[in-house]
C-alpha cells in the first residue's frame, strides 16, 4: 500500500534502507529509541524504529505531530519539565521519555509529510551541531524517500512504456529520434533500433515535412512553457502507406537540455467509427430531411423552432429562414395559440408521445388538416426540446369524408342508399312509429338506357330524383336501378304522396332536346304496429304492391295487400316449378294461324309456347314468360320452342311458314344465327319457311351487331319481322336501318283504331309505309268482324288474333274443323283444310 501525502508517495511496508537511518540516528545520538514517521491522516505511523515496539500511534499523542503541525524542528531537553509535555502519556507512562529531538521530512511541495526524531529516558542538553546534524539526517531520508519515488515513476513509466498500445516517441533539440517503444514499432514497422537516432521526419509525409520542420524549430526556441497539443495529422508506415494519429504533442525541459515528448494514437478506427457515424449522421438527415411527415424541433426555453425539414416547409409554405427562430404564434397567427399551447404543454409533461389533430393556415390562406405526433426530447447540448412529426391528413379526412358519405348514399344521385334507409326506417319504427314507405320504379328507362345510352339514363335518374325530392319532401333512397323508396313518417299521407309522386314522374323527361315520357309506378306499405318485421318487411310489401301497380297498367299506385303476398309466393313457387317444367313435359308448342287479310288463306302459323301446370292448370304465358326471362331459362325455352315448331313445320302439307318469337337472351347470344342453321338442319325444315319475328328494343342496344346479326339470319334464308311496332320508341329510320321483311302492329292499336283517331292513324300510317316499302304489314290481335273489315279497308296484307284463329295444337287445324275460313266469317273464301 502506499501512502501519499501532498505529491509525495510512500510505500507503507519496512524498508532497510529507512532501519539503517534509524539505527544511525540512534547510534549518533547514543540514544535507546529512533524513528522514521510517517502521517497518515490523524495518526503517524513507523517507517523505521529502533527501541520501540510501536507500528502507529493517534498523531495528537506522538510528540512528532508538533513537528508536523509547524513543520519546524522540535527540541525538548527535559519533557517532564516542560508545561506543554509533563503530563503527557509517553511521559509519565511505561515509556518513560524525558528527552525529544525531531526533524521533519518536508517533500518537494513544502508539504511535511513525517519526521526523524530520537527519544531518551532522561534528559539531556543538545548542542546546536547536534541539531544540525539531525536536519542534514531527515535530509538522508528525504533524498531516500525521493529517490525511491523517482525509481517508482521510472517503473510505472517503462510499465506504461512497453504496454501501452499509444506510440511514445521522443526527440531531441535537433530531432533526432531517442526513445521508440515498443507500440511505435508496431504503429510505424521500423524497430528501436532502426528508428533511434533517425531524425523523426522519417514519419512524416514529405508534403508537411517542411511545414513541420519549421513548426518544431519554433518549438524548440520558444522559452515560454508549451501545452500538450493534441493534433490529428498523417504519419508514414514503413511500407510508404499513411496512417492518421493524434499526436499528443509537449516539450521537457531541464536546463539546456530540450526533450520533445510525442504520444501517437492510431486514429484509424476512430477515423472509421468517425466517418461510420457521420455518414450515419448524414443519412438521418438525409431520411429526415425527405421524410414526407413534416418534422421539427422547438426550444421547450423560448418555444422557438430549431429545427424543421423540407416536407415542414412545403407543408407550411414557408421557407425555413421564415421559420426558424420564430415562435408558433409568430408563424401562424391566424391559428389558435391556446390550443396550441395547451398541446405543448402537454407533450412536455407527458411520459411519452402525445397525438393531436391541429389545423394550419398557409400565408395563401388555405387551411390544412393535420396529425401531429409531439414528445419531449433533449438536444446534444442536454437542453430539453419538444420533437415533432406533422402529417397533412386534409385529402385524407375529405376521402374518409367521403367514403363516410358514399357508405349511406347512392354517388349518382345524393339519395340515401338502401343500407342507410333502413337503417332511418328502422329507428322509425323503434321509436313507435308506424312509417309508410312508397317504393317507386321508371316504366320505360330500360328503353331510354337502349336507346340513348348509359349518360343520358343518369341524366334521367338525376332529375327523376330530385322530382321524387321536391314533390315528397321525405327522406328518399335510391334502391338500385331505376328503383326508389320514399319514407313517409305520416302513413295517412302516404297515398297522396305517392300519386303526387306519380303524377310527376310522368311529366317527359328532357333528353337531348326531345320530351320523353317514362312514367313511374308505385307501392306503398304501411308498418303494421306489433309486427316483428323491421324495413326488410315494409320494404319487400311495397316492392310487392309496386309489381300490382305495373302489372295492372303502369303509371299507378296501388296500396299493399296480404293477397299480394301470396301471389308472390306464388310466382316464386311458379319460377321453381318452370326451372323442371321442360324436363317433366309440362311445355309444349301452340300455334296462331296468320291469314291473308284479302283472300283468307292461311300463309302462315306463329309457334307459341304454353304450360299446363299439373296443380295450377293453364299458366298465362304473361307470366311465365317474364319470369323465364327474369331468371335466365329463356334460351332453354326458346331452343325448344324453335326446336319443336321446326320439327312439326316440317311436315306440313301445304308447306306453310311458321314464325318464332327471339327473345333478349337468344338475340344475345353470338351463336344464335349458327344455332338456328344448325337446328334447321337436324329438323329438316328449308330455310325459307322460318320466320323470326323480334322486338325494336332487341335491335336499338347494339345497332351495329343488330344488322349484323339480321343480315346473317337473312343470308341464311330465314326472314325477319319486326314484332309489337308502335310499342317503345319505333322509329321510321328502323326501315332504313334494320333489314326486315315483315312489320308487325301492336295489338293494343288494333284494339283501340275503332274508338281512338290516334291509333287508327298510326294504322293506317304503318300500313302506307309498308305498301310504299314493299313490305308486308301484319296486324296482330283481329277480334272483330269489324276490325277485320276495317283493315281490309285499309289495305292491310296480313292478320292475325282470335277472330282468324285461337293458338292450339297444329294437329286440331289439320282436318278443318276448328279453323272456320275468313269467307264464313267475312263473305269470302272456303274453309281451309291442312293435309296431314
Amino acid at each position: 500500500m502506499t501512502e501519499t501525502i501532498g505529491t509525495t508517495q510512500i510505500l507503507r511496508t519496512p524498508s532497510p534502507e529507512y532501519d539503517v537511518i534509524a539505527a544511525i540516528a540512534a547510534d549518533r545520538f547514543d540514544v535507546p529509541i529512533a524513528l522514521v514517521n510517517v502521517a497518515d491522516g490523524d495518526d503517524v505511523w513507523m517507517k523505521a524504529k529502533v527501541g520501540l515496539d510501536l507500528c502507529s500511534a493517534p498523531r495528537h499523542v506522538a510528540f512528532c505531530g508538533h513537528v508536523l503541525e509547524t513543520a519546524q524542528p522540535l527540541i525538548v531537553e527535559d519533557l517532564a519539565a516542560d508545561p506543554r509535555f509533563h503530563d503527557h502519556p509517553l511521559v509519565v507512562g511505561e515509556l518513560g521519555a524525558r528527552f525529544y529531538a525531531g526533524a521533519p521530512l518536508i517533500g518537494r511541495d513544502g508539504i511535511p509529510f513525517g519526521t526523524l526524531c530520537i527519544i531518551d529516558r532522561r534528559p539531556r542538553t543538545f548542542s546546536e551541531r547536534e541539531r544540525h546534524t539531525l536536519m542534514l539526517m531527515a535530509g538522508q531520508v528525504i533524498e531516500r524517500v525521493e529517490l525511491s519515488e523517482l525509481r517508482q515513476r521510472e517503473r510505472s513509466a517503462a510499465v506504461i512504456d512497453q504496454t501501452t498500445t499509444d506510440a511514445f516517441i521522443t526527440c531531441d533539440r535537433h530531432g533526432q529520434v531517442n526513445h521508440w517503444n515498443a507500440a511505435a514499432e508496431a504503429l510505424f514497422d521500423w524497430s528501436r533500433d532502426e528508428a533511434l537516432g533517425r531524425p523523426i521526419t522519417f514519419i512524416i509525409p514529405a508534403s508537411m515535412r517542411d511545414a513541420h520542420v519549421a513548426g518544431f524549430d519554433r518549438l524548440v526556441a520558444s522559452a515560454d512553457a508549451q501545452p500538450m497539443r493534441v493534433v490529428e495529422i498523417p504519419a508514414l508506415r514503413r511500407d510508404g502507406s499513411e496512417v492518421y494519429v493524434e499526436l499528443t504533442l509537449g516539450v521537457h525541459r531541464v536546463k539546456d537540455e530540450v526533450t520533445i515528448v510525442s504520444i501517437l494514437r492510431d486514429a484509424t478506427a476512430r477515423r472509421r467509427l468517425q466517418n461510420e457515424r457521420e455518414a450515419s449522421r448524414a443519412l438521418t438527415d438525409s431520411i429526415v430531411e425527405n421524410m414526407p411527415a413534416a418534422v421539427y424541433a422547438k426550444s421547450s426555453a423560448t418555444n422557438r423552432y430549431v429545427f424543421v425539414n423540407r416536407a415542414f416547409e412545403q407543408l407550411s409554405g414557408r421557407s425555413r429562414d421564415q421559420i426558424i427562430g420564430r415562435t408558433w404564434g409568430e408563424i401562424f397567427p391566424e391559428d389558435d395559440l391556446d390550443a396550441y399551447r395547451g398541446y405543448t404543454a402537454r407533450a412536455m409533461a407527458a411520459a411519452g408521445p402525445i397525438t393531436i389533430e391541429r389545423t394550419m393556415t398557409r400565408p395563401d390562406g388555405s387551411v390544412r388538416q393535420l396529425e401531429a405526433t409531439k414528445v419531449r426530447s433533449m438536444s446534444s447540448d442536454g437542453e430539453a426540446i419538444l420533437l415533432g412529426f406533422a402529417e397533412d391528413v386534409t385529402e385524407q379526412k375529405e376521402a374518409n369524408r367521403r367514403l363516410s358519405y358514399l357508405a349511406h348514399h347512392d354517388p349518382l344521385t345524393g339519395l340515401l342508399n338502401r343500407v342507410r334507409f333502413g337503417e332511418i326506417v328502422n329507428e322509425c319504427i323503434a321509436s313507435g312509429g308506424a312509417p309508410a314507405i312508397v317504393c317507386l320504379d321508371l316504366d320505360r328507362f330500360k328503353i331510354v338506357n337502349d336507346l340513348y345510352g348509359h349518360a343520358a339514363g343518369d341524366e334521367v335518374l338525376v332529375e327523376a330524383a330530385q322530382r321524387i325530392t321536391y314533390v315528397s319532401g321525405c327522406p328518399v333512397a335510391r334502391l338500385g336501378g331505376d328503383e326508389f323508396a320514399i319514407l313517409v313518417a305520416d302513413a295517412d299521407s302516404a297515398g297522396r304522396i305517392a300519386r303526387r309522386t306519380v303524377d310527376a314522374l310522368a311529366r317527359p323527361f328532357g333528353i337531348r332536346d326531345r320530351g320523353v315520357g317514362i312514367g313511374a309506378s308505385a307501392g306503398v306499405a304501411v308498418h303494421q304496429t306489433g309486427n316483428a318485421g323491421g324495413s326488410d318487411l315494409v320494404l319487400r310489401n311495397a316492392d310487392l304492391a309496386l309489381y300490382r301497380a305495373k302489372s295492372e297498367g303502369r303509371n299507378q299506385w296501388c296500396f299493399f295487400e296480404p293477397a299480394m303476398d301470396d301471389a308472390a309466393r306464388e310466382r316464386r313457387q311458379v319460377e321453381a316449378d318452370l326451372r323442371s317444367a321442360l324436363q317433366r313435359g309440362e311445355i309444349h308448342v301452340e300455334y296462331q294461324p296468320l291469314a291473308d287479310a284479302s283472300t283468307g288463306k292461311v300463309i302462315s302459323f306463329e309457334a307459341l309456347a304454353r304450360w299446363d301446370h299439373p296443380r295450377l292448370g293453364r299458366i298465362a304465358p304473361g307470366m311465365f314468360i317474364p319470369i323465364a326471362e327474369e331468371s335466365g331459362l329463356m334460351p332453354d325455352l326458346g331452343r325448344f320452342v324453335l326446336r319443336t315448331a321446326t320439327t312439326e313445320a316440317a311436315t306440313w302439307d301445304p308447306e306453310l311458314k311458321v314464325a318464332v318469337n327471339l327473345s333478349p337472351a337468344q338475340m344475345e347470344d353470338d351463336g344464335i344465327v349458327e344455332e338456328i342453321g344448325a337446328i334447321l338442319i337436324w329438323s329438316g325444315l328449308a330455310p325459307q319457311r322460318l320466320e323470326v319475328e323480334v322486338t325494336e328494343g332487341m335491335l336499338i342496344r347494339d345497332t351495329a351487331r343488330g344488322i349484323k346479326m339480321l343480315t346473317a339470319l337473312r343470308a341464311l334464308g330465314v326472314s325477319v319481322a319486326m314484332d309489337d311496332f308502335g310499342t317503345g320508341y319505333s322509329s321510321l329510320n328502323y326501315f332504313r336501318t334494320f333489314p326486315f321483311d315483315k312489320v308487325k302492329i301492336d295489338q293494343a292499336f288494333i284494339r283501340d283504331m275503332d274508338d281512338n283517331p290516334q291509333s287508327l292513324a298510326i294504322v293506317q300510317a304503318v300500313i302506307g309505309l309498308g305498301r310504299g316499302l314493299g313490305m308486308p304489314v301484319v296486324a296482330e290481335g283481329v277480334e272483330t268482324p269489324a276490325q277485320l273489315a276495317r283493315l281490309r279497308a285499309e289495305g292491310c296484307d296480313v292478320v292475325q288474333g282470335y277472330h282468324i284463329g285461337r293458338p292450339a295444337m297444329i294437329d286440331t287445324f289439320k282436318d278443318g274443323t276448328i279453323l272456320l275460313s275468313l269467307a264464313e266469317r267475312a263473305g269470302v273464301g272456303m274453309p281451309v283444310t291442312l293435309a296431314g
